[in-house]
């Protein structure tokens, strides 16, 4: 059964908590961020969510809290004690009737990680949408120059991105390739005739 995630800091920047979570997989402990985008895109209810948390395996948990305190400080990320997030728990009465109710639901179920992960696994990326994407955009690019550009971008990454290319993915990426070219060569063609003149 996958170990379920357990929180060993948060932190209020973004910045901060990509650091610590850099320091945590190169130590080899796997770590995932919660919050970092929301906190990223609207900043000030960093507060409100109690920052980016900082998540490892629950038998990782001890030596990740170690790495932490001895590679940022313990004055770069607030390490939670769940005693003390208990304590202050119950000392907080609710308001009203309706965040009563709130504390009565049941909790949220935790993220699961998959058993087959490993620290140094690399997500498999998908070779056929990029050739996909390059075709349509190549097609695109005719019409609105920039667009040549951004089908290269795309041709260039479905060429050297690992993984397998289908017999279909491959008759596009050349469909594409050929008609970045002749877009990016058209183009080319009309923008030194224009200053000619």
């Amino acid at each position: 059964m996958p170990d379920r995630l357990e929180i060993v800091a948060t932190f209020e920047k973004p910045v901060e908590a990509r650091m610590a979570l850099n320091v945590l997989n190169d130590a080899g402990i796997w770590a995932a961020l919660s919050g970092e985008e929301m906190v990223g895109l609207i900043w000030h209810v960093s507060n409100a969510m109690n920052g980016i948390k900082l998540e490892v395996r629950t038998v990782d948990v001890e030596r990740a809290i170690s790495v932490l305190d001895g590679v940022l400080g313990k004055e770069s990320a607030r390490v939670v004690d769940e005693d003390e997030l208990t304590r202050q728990a119950l000392a907080e009465s609710p308001e009203d009737e309706s965040e009563a109710n709130e504390l009565n639901r049941p909790a949220p179920v935790p993220a699961q990680i998959p058993a087959s992960t490993e620290p140094g696994d690399v997500p498999a990326v998908d070779r056929e949408r990029y050739a996909w994407r390059a075709f349509l955009s190549a097609w695109l690019g005719f019409i609105c120059f920039p667009l040549a550009w951004f089908s290269l971008y795309l041709l260039m990454q479905a060429l050297i991105q690992p993984g397998e290319l289908s017999r279909q993915g491959r008759i596009r990426l050349a469909i594409a390739c050929l008609l970045v070219f002749a877009s990016i060569l058209t183009s080319y063609v009309l923008v030194k005739s224009f200053f000619a003149r």
